[in-house]
């Protein structure tokens, strides 16, 4: 792949997917935490110089949060069900620094930092998400978390500046990329011209399209097809020399 001054994709990462990386245990789909894999090693190994992987500041401390739950909460459901026994700590101390350092001056991940105008965009999600049910015939129906809110307020806001088919959120939610999905389908804008959404984003300086929510791309459902369509080829032929080493 050429290398450019400018990345050709850029690349959204929430927390699911950055925790599957290290600690793929704690990812609910197998399928999602080696894509991931896959996806992550071929950029730290150089096999995608045009593209970039952004984190959230807020995914961060996150990340860090849930290696702590692995390592000392063995009482906690969550680590009982994913790694009976937790995390020894020397395999907690490896995946931290080793996250640590990819995160430092940008070496694997750019950060991004939340900022006001990102908490300002989440109230164009926020209802939405209530209103919609979505999963219908269900028994339960849950809403977004509210820090899988602000991801996707950052994605409102870097897919208006990058470019909607530059921008993609990576997730293994699915909630995230069906509610973004609902929401650019091009019958459902019409809706929500009407709807009190509009004047929402007339005050943020945006216009109702099909392309005002963020692509999202969910590894844990994705089909070879969608792979493809997105990263040029699947599966990644993956360098077998590493830039950032592990």
């Amino acid at each position: 792949m050429k290398s450019h001054s400018k990345p050709e994709k850029y690349y959204l990462l929430d927390s699911s997917i950055v925790v599957a990386y290290y600690l793929p245990e704690s990812s609910r789909s197998k399928k999602a935490a080696e894509r991931v894999r896959d996806i992550i090693d071929y950029v730290r190994k150089g096999g995608a110089s045009d593209w970039m992987l952004i984190v959230p500041n807020i995914v961060v401390a996150e990340v860090f949060n849930t290696f702590s739950k692995y390592c000392y909460g063995k009482w906690n459901e969550h680590v009982k069900k994913n790694l009976p026994g937790g995390m020894d700590q020397r395999r907690y101390k490896r995946i931290r620094n080793k996250f640590r350092d990819h995160i430092h001056n940008g070496k694997l991940y750019h950060q991004i930092e939340l900022n006001r105008y990102h908490v300002l965009y989440a109230d164009l999600i926020s209802p939405l998400d209530h209103y919609y049910q979505i999963y219908r015939g269900r028994s339960r129906i849950v809403p977004l978390q509210t820090m899988d809110v602000l991801i996707l307020a950052m994605g409102i806001e870097l897919s208006h500046m990058l470019g909607h088919e530059r921008f993609c959120v990576i997730t293994a939610d699915h909630r995230m990329n069906d509610l973004c999905s609902l929401l650019n389908n091009r019958k459902r804008v019409a809706a929500l011209r009407k709807a009190d959404l509009a004047s929402i984003a007339g005050e943020l300086n945006l216009e109702i399209s099909s392309e005002l929510f963020p692509r999202v791309l969910n590894l844990s459902k994705a089909t070879r097809a969608e792979l493809v369509e997105e990263f040029g080829e699947w599966p990644l032929n993956i360098p077998r020399r590493s830039r950032t080493g592990v």
